[in-house]
């Protein structure tokens, strides 16, 4: 488990644990990236610890004055959200 805002474990855990959602499929960087909307470079740069995305901590922090249940239900209406937007754009 990764010690308080150490955002680089963090990443580099929740990589991991997509990866044995998957089913133990490995994703690379670039499909990881794209997944989170930023580039392969600055994912990268995350894992090694060489960025320090702020607005990342920044929202570790907000989410961590909530409850579990709430965290997970506001998780699952941005999922909702992006998942809407996205085949609305696929639509055109």
């Amino acid at each position: 488990m990764p010690t308080a805002f150490n955002l680089q474990a963090l990443v580099c855990s929740a990589h991991r644990l997509i990866e044995v959602n998957e089913g133990g499929t490995r994703i690379t960087a670039a499909e990881l990236s794209k997944r989170m909307k930023i580039s392969a470079r600055t994912l990268t740069e995350y894992e090694r610890g060489t960025n320090h995305p702020t607005s990342m901590r920044a929202l570790l922090l907000l989410l961590a004055q909530l409850r579990d249940d709430q965290i997970v239900d506001m998780v699952r209406q941005f999922d909702a959200d992006i998942s809407s937007e996205v085949g609305a754009t696929d639509d055109h």
